[in-house]
């Protein structure tokens, strides 16, 4: 559990909002495709799914980019 929550911390003991939106989406996505094993899903459900996994990578991915950059120019 430990490692759970360093993986959805930007630092020990500060959560990050962003990679818990992820994870979140990540497992949805997940649970649908199990789903989908048992049942048709609609092209449309998966496009959403796509398009949520894609904004919520494309977040997390923004922020560490620009995190790294002000750490960068802060020196």
């Amino acid at each position: 559990m430990k490692w759970l929550l360093g993986m959805l911390s930007e630092a020990p003991g500060e959560p990050s909002v962003r990679r818990c939106a992820f994870a979140f989406v990540v497992f949805c996505s997940m649970a649908l495709c199990f789903f989908g094993l048992a049942y048709k899903i609609s092209d449309n459900v998966r496009i959403i799914a796509l398009a949520l996994i894609t904004a919520t990578a494309t977040s997390v991915t923004a922020g560490r980019f620009a995190e790294g950059m002000d750490k960068r120019g802060g020196q």
